[in-house]
């Protein structure tokens, strides 16, 4: 998920932006604003690797202190190790 103030910040136009039907709810139960989707090309990179895949963003326009939210599948399909103690991720 990318919040709609980055989208505008890396310049990308709104005629990507593909419609999205569902309903998003945030944690106190509102729905939450959907724009549309895109697909983007996403290079992930440490001091050892890097891999580059194609993420669906769904964009929302809501404020957030994050630029995005990435899924358990991003990572999965990098085949990436996350660690929430030293805030990394490992590429293989």
């Amino acid at each position: 998920m990318m919040f709609w103030e980055t989208f505008v910040n890396l310049q990308l136009s709104s005629d990507q932006l593909r419609p999205y039907d569902e309903c998003l709810v945030d944690f106190e139960g509102d729905q939450v604003k959907v724009r549309g989707f895109f697909e983007l090309r996403t290079t992930f990179a440490d001091e050892n690797a890097a891999r580059t895949i194609t993420i669906r963003y769904i964009v929302v326009n809501v404020p957030s202190a994050y630029n995005l939210f990435l899924g358990r599948p991003s990572p999965n399909k990098l085949g990436a190790i996350a660690s929430t103690t030293h805030m990394r991720m490992k590429l293989p």
